[in-house]
């Protein structure tokens, strides 16, 4: 058992615990605060498996410097702390690969067309909404213009290059990518602060 085996074991563990307390939250079981602290020890653990195993890339540094600038910004701006859970949402079609890759279903599998949906819709619905956000922030001016933009173009930048890789390393499932982008793509900017 190598160190990929570890790495995508772990991955798997973390993604499967995110998508619990993504449900629990969901559900009313944990506030907005709760949800992101847990999501911010899940980004060590995971940033730590990734160092020792050899997995840890530049990519993922900056999508790690995003989400610890966005946890630190909750401390300042409480009312946007719902889109930091929000967006990670992306760790479900991540559960779901990491599960494929474990079991050695090959690519394009049904395993594997169930990521590549769910990756699109997770995609889509969480850049709209930062997108909308983000414009609605400038807009009225509000204080976290100066901050959730900034945070959210570079994961943008991560999300479109994560799914040109995805994309190369499958046929193109054109209609049921653009389905799943359309559907996140509505869900992201309907998306608003939880009642």
């Amino acid at each position: 058992m190598g160190s990929l085996w570890l790495f995508d074991r772990a991955m798997l563990t973390m993604h499967i615990l995110s998508c619990t307390s993504l449900f629990v939250y969901f559900c009313g079981g944990a506030s907005t605060l709760t949800a992101v602290k847990f999501e911010t020890a899940l980004l060590l653990i995971k940033w730590t498996a990734e160092i020792l195993t050899g997995q840890f890339t530049k990519d993922l540094l900056m999508h790690h410097l995003c989400m610890l600038g966005a946890a630190a910004a909750v401390n300042y701006f409480p009312q946007h702390a719902f889109l930091v859970v929000y967006v990670q949402a992306i760790h479900l079609p991540l559960a779901v690969n990491y599960s494929r890759r474990l079991s050695h279903k090959r690519r394009g599998s049904i395993v594997d067309q169930l990521f590549v949906v769910l990756w699109f819709l997770a995609v889509a619905a969480r850049n709209t909404m930062l997108l909308r956000h983000s414009g609605r922030a400038i807009w009225n001016g509000d204080g976290v213009r100066w901050v959730l933009p900034p945070l959210a173009l570079p994961l943008a930048v991560l999300d479109v290059m994560w799914t040109q890789d995805t994309l190369h390393r499958r046929e193109r499932p054109w209609l049921s990518g653009t389905a799943a982008a359309i559907v996140g793509s509505t869900m992201g900017f309907f998306s608003g602060e939880p009642a």
